[in-house]
Order: C-alpha cells, then structure tokens, then sequence
C-alpha cells in the first residue's frame, strides 16, 4: 500500500530518523549534511524504496538469466525514482512472459532486457538532474515532440553496441540489415536504455559510445543520435540520408 510521509504518525518518522542518524554514529553530522541535499536524499530514499519492491516470480527468474543485463521494475525505483501504478505493473507482470527462458539465455551477452514504464526525455532529465550530473547541457530538443513523448510501458531487449556493420550507411540502409524479429528504436527507447545501462553499469551501451534512432520529428531530420560522451548524455539530430563511420542503428525486440 503506498503512503506518503506526511501521513506517517510523527512519532514514527521521528523513531526513523533517529534509527538512520544514530546508525551513522560519530559521522551522524556529515550524513545529517549530506541528506540535506536535494538530490542525495532522492538517491537515498529511491534506494530503500528499490528494496521494499516484491518482485513478480517471472521477473525474478529473467533476472536471473541476464544477470548485469537486466534492469526491471526495483532498477527503475532506484535508479530513476518510479512510482509504480497497478495499471504499469499488470502490464510488466503479465504471463507468460514476452521472452522464453531460451531466449534470453541466448541473448544474455548481445541484449539489455529492460522494464519500461512511460516515462519521456524530459520527464526523466527534470527528475534525475539534481540527482546524477550526466545530462549535457545543450537541450535544443526540448520543445520536441520526441522528446516529450512517453516510452511505451513493456519489456524489451536492447542490442547492445547496435546493429553491427551499420556505421557506414544511410538510415535506409541499416534498416535492411534489422532481423525480421527486431525494430529500430525510437530516441525515447535509446535515451531511457542508455541511461538506465550508464547509471547500472557505468559504462556506455553502444558502439563508439552513440546510437542513431528512428522516428523523430525534427525538420530536416528524421531521426537523433544518443551520444555519451565524457560521461555525459546528449542527443544530437542528424539527417536519414547521412552516412555515417561512427553510428550504428539501435534496435529492440519486444517478444519472442
């Protein structure tokens, strides 16, 4: 049952935070100072939060087959601060589970299987900026409408590093070597997984550390580019009709 703590009896939020600063002891001053800040505070309580999450047995077992290449629903309390309604979590817990047991065990090294809630850019950028110092300052996307659109709630496997032998073509021709089971990701899907992948792992998802995405309504363009660099995540537009040496295609499968 969620509840907020405002109302949670004063008593008990006081026996609480008296429980976490005498845990602290001789250093109870510099953890009071620490959760004082905005965004500390957020990364702490996520954290506890993550571990209060009972976790569906189908998901418990995905878990255990992608091992550091699974980020379900306690990943996204934790890392990006879910609240997670009863309308997202039947969807995520709905059996059977879009991929088989041998399915991800065959994709363990080449996938990131990762639990989307609807969330967009913006809404995770305006959520997680005090918290982690990784998004790069030029938003020219803002007023996109990308970039303001929610992914779709539901499992879904991302190829890690791109399509591969795709960096030297147009976007019509990488889509040619996508495999009859697999889409190319939107920039929404590539701006969440990469994030979700750099914050787990602390390491970057694709290939040359960028991805080219599909379907973004920039003019002239028609898709952007996820692009970490010096930890730091941006988005950068580029044309359909570019080649390119350096950007492989994202893609993503939902089922199978």
């Amino acid at each position: 049952m969620s509840q907020y703590w405002t109302d949670v009896p004063f008593g008990d939020g006081l026996q609480a935070v008296s429980n976490l600063l005498s845990g602290a002891g001789p250093h109870g001053g510099r953890v009071l100072g620490k959760l004082k800040d905005t965004g500390y505070a957020k990364k702490v309580a996520w954290s506890i939060a993550a571990d209060t999450v009972r976790e569906h047995p189908l998901h418990e077992r995905a878990r255990a087959i992608m091992g550091r290449s699974f980020f379900g629903v306690p990943e996204n309390v934790k890392y990006f601060g879910v609240h997670p309604l009863s309308l997202h979590l039947g969807r995520l817990d709905q059996d059977p589970f879009p991929f088989s047991d041998e399915t991800l065990a065959l994709h363990v090294h080449s996938h990131f299987l990762v639990a989307f809630f609807p969330l967009s850019i913006i809404e995770l950028i305006k959520k997680l900026e005090d918290v982690y110092p990784v998004f790069g300052m030029d938003r020219w996307y803002e007023r996109e409408g990308f970039a303001n659109a929610p992914v779709k709630c539901r499992w879904a496997l991302i190829r890690k590093g791109g399509i591969k032998n795709t960096q030297d073509d147009t976007l019509k021709g990488q889509r040619k070597e996508l495999r009859p089971d697999e889409s190319a990701a939107s920039a929404p899907v590539l701006f969440y997984s990469t994030l979700a992948w750099l914050l787990l792992n602390k390491e970057p998802l694709f290939h040359n550390n960028r991805a080219r995405s599909a379907t973004v309504d920039v003019p002239g363009s028609t898709h952007a580019a996820i692009v970490v660099r010096e930890d730091k995540l941006y988005i950068e537009p580029c044309r359909d009709d570019e080649d390119s040496s350096y950007l492989r295609l994202g893609s993503m499968r939902t089922k199978g």
